[in-house]
């Protein structure tokens, strides 16, 4: 599965060039950010300060020299943690239904990025909507992301994650190299120097052509018209997903099913597995939990899945309940039983523009000519942020083999298992379990089936 947000940014150039103020300098009488515990309805610091882990040798991706070998990234994992569901309530605000998913990791990294070339409003505006604490120098952040980001690209047997960036920069408009390096060095971040201005076709095919390559083909097409000429710049982030189950389904199991959307009933093809895992109910919610871990251990997809009947009660019902306290409260009392999980094998996807959630983010000056201020990337006025474009897209299938299943098969004989079924709308998200990283966050109501070969 992977996750893809791309801003592209536009105005003219103007003469001359100048070199601006240095990272972490605030405009003219702007005020520093204030304390975020009262304007956020998650307010959950889910991690001690003291918390860290060491960080994985990357090949090709060596960060900066100052990174140190051990990194406290768990302030920027609860920032995000708390602005996935921020940006799942700007969705139901806009009156969004039917499925979501999006990369909260991908989507606060570019976003983070984009603070690397902002100044005064516009990188406040991003430092608080991604919950960023104030007594920690802007830097520190950047750090963190870092860390993150090379924990998240890793590829052994059974588990492929990859996180890529790009610049896509105007050829004629000058760039500041301490920005392209700081890019570079905390989000290994590549630069590609284009033609926007008179050759917005062939930059389209050449971004879109990065997208697939770097989504194993997964995303095609995600820029369907050329880019205006007056387009400087667009900065794209990429995150893939590729794991096997650690306790594989068997497609011998695998067969049509009833899905109740709350709407109406559909047949999807189902699998069926029976193994050990970590589960949990609460009453509170009157809903399951259920971890399915991938090979290694280290990732897992949660779902939390209602008891109630979806025309009973929306799925929206249980998103309006759900904070980082509550989301951490459940996975602390999860304990391994013995479950019977059966999940349709099926294909989630969604394209969007979040330029009216970040509005009620607050994140607002960016997207304005007159407010807009990325003099940290370059002097060209004005210059801002026209679009901000997401799209995500999860396979879920059995990924393994009918003897593997046929062991698992076995255990379905055993009594006194959990039965989660997933036959109407529920909440699953990907998790990194040493951090708590939400890599994919979904609302499934109607499942895409993935038909069985």
């Amino acid at each position: 599965s992977q996750g893809f947000p791309k801003p592209q940014y536009q105005g003219s150039q103007s003469q001359g060039f100048s070199r601006p103020q240095s990272q972490g300098s605030q405009s003219q009488g702007f005020p520093g950010p204030q304390s975020q515990g009262s304007n956020h309805p998650h307010t959950m610091n889910n991690f001690g300060s003291s918390s860290s882990f060491p960080l994985p040798s990357i090949n090709g991706f060596e960060g900066s020299p100052n990174t140190p070998s051990n990194s406290n990234v768990f302030t920027v994992v609860n920032g995000i943690q708390e602005f996935t569901l921020d940006l799942l309530s700007t969705f139901r605000g806009l009156g969004k239904r039917g499925n979501i998913i999006f990369s909260p990791v991908s989507i606060s990294s570019l976003l983070s990025l984009l603070t690397l070339a902002t100044n005064g409003l516009s990188r406040h505006e991003i430092e608080v909507a991604l919950n960023l604490p104030t007594q920690q120098s802007s830097f520190d952040h950047h750090n963190q992301y870092e860390a993150i980001l090379r924990r998240l690209n890793q590829n052994s047997q059974g588990l492929n994650i990859s996180t890529s960036s790009r610049l896509f920069l105007e050829k004629s408009v000058p760039v500041y190299g301490s920005f392209t390096q700081k890019a570079a060095d905390h989000y290994n971040c590549s630069v590609s120097l284009e033609r926007f201005r008179d050759r917005p076709e062939q930059t389209m095919r050449r971004v879109n052509r990065w997208v697939t390559t770097a989504t194993e083909g997964k995303i095609t097409e995600f820029i369907s018209e050329p880019f205006s000429p007056s387009t400087l710049f667009v900065a794209a982030n990429t995150i893939y997903f590729s794991g096997d189950w650690e306790t594989p389904f068997s497609e011998y199991f695998t067969g049509p099913r009833d899905f109740d959307t709350g709407r109406k009933i559909i047949k999807v093809p189902m699998m069926t597995n029976v193994f050990t895992a970590p589960h949990y109910y609460s009453a509170y919610i009157n809903a399951d939990i259920v971890s399915m871990p991938y090979v290694g251990g280290e990732f897992s997809m949660f779902i939390i899945l209602p008891r109630e009947s979806p025309r009973e009660k929306s799925i929206k019902a249980l998103e309006n309940k759900l904070d980082t306290f509550l989301i951490e409260e459940l996975i602390s009392n999860m304990t391994s039983k013995q479950v019977s999980v059966s999940l349709p094998k099926m294909r989630m996807s969604m394209k969007s523009s979040l330029v009216d959630s970040f509005s009620q983010l607050n994140i607002q000056s960016i997207f304005s000519p007159i407010t807009a201020d990325f003099s940290e990337l370059t002097n060209t006025r004005p210059l801002w942020v026209s679009a901000f474009l997401h799209e995500a897209v999860m396979e879920i299938t059995e990924k393994g083999t009918v003897a593997a299943a046929v062991s698992a098969a076995t255990l379905d004989r055993i009594g006194g298992y959990q039965r989660i079924n997933v036959n109407k709308p529920a909440i699953i998200f990907i998790r990194d379990k040493v951090t708590g990283l939400p890599l994919f966050w979904t609302r499934l109501v109607k499942p895409d089936p993935i038909s069985k070969t």
